[in-house]
């Protein structure tokens, strides 16, 4: 995901939930809600109530690089006392050959020999899928000056465990006596379908129109 990249960053530290989603960042210290996400300069929005854009929702294999403004310059949105990060996508019109394809198909996998809880063990393995095409185009009697790309992925990434709380009696004498006692499987498989569209057109050297649409879909469906 985005936040697993960018939080390699200097001055940038990840927000993790207790499943070890990197859903969010600090910049300079500040919080997740006052940072803003760009894609190629325009505000993604957020999702449910949080102001801050769920990183660990976004796939880092629709942009080619990631950009991190810490603070506020002249130019950028006064909305942002932390910093911003700018997602750009890739430009088809920057290739050098006409057309460029690439797949790749990977199985996240519980091999048979661990141990996993029930609901674990009837889902070991889950697929992740990513196809890119890329094709540029000479119209109107320009040349290579139409760009199409599509991307488009799928992802399954489960985890199961076990959490075990004890709550003991509120005293410093010894011994203190358990006073609840509860076990719970956490079974949770997020799936993520992600589509990406985009379309350039170079109508001449200082002149370019780009239509660009991202569909991003996070489900939790299974989450027990």
């Amino acid at each position: 995901s985005v936040g697993e990249v960018v939080m390699r960053l200097p001055g940038v530290a990840p927000i993790t939930q207790d499943e070890g989603l990197n859903f969010a960042i600090q910049v300079r210290g500040m919080p997740g809600n006052l940072n803003t996400v760009t894609m190629d300069g325009q505000r993604m929005p957020s999702i449910g109530t949080n102001r801050a854009l769920e990183l660990h929702t976004v796939s880092a294999t629709l942009y080619e690089q990631m950009e991190m403004i810490k603070g506020l310059t002249p130019d950028a949105s006064a909305d942002s006392l932390g910093g911003n990060l700018n997602l750009k996508t890739r430009s088809t019109l920057n290739m050098k050959e006409k057309r460029r394809v690439n797949f790749s198909a990977t199985v996240r996998a519980a091999p048979p020999f661990t141990e996993q809880i029930p609901l674990r063990e009837e889902h070991r393995y889950h697929p992740l899928f990513t196809v890119t095409y890329q094709e540029v185009f000479s119209i109107l009697g320009g040349d290579r000056n139409l760009g199409v790309q599509v991307n488009a992925r799928y992802s399954e990434n489960a985890i199961g465990g076990v959490i075990v709380n004890r709550n003991f009696q509120s005293t410093t004498s010894s011994p203190a006596f358990v006073w609840d006692y509860s076990v719970r499987n956490n079974f949770n498989n997020r799936k993520q379908m992600n589509a990406n569209v985009k379309t350039e057109y170079r109508l001449s050297d200082n002149s370019k129109f780009t239509v660009n649409t991202l569909f991003n879909h996070n489900i939790e469906r299974m989450r027990r």
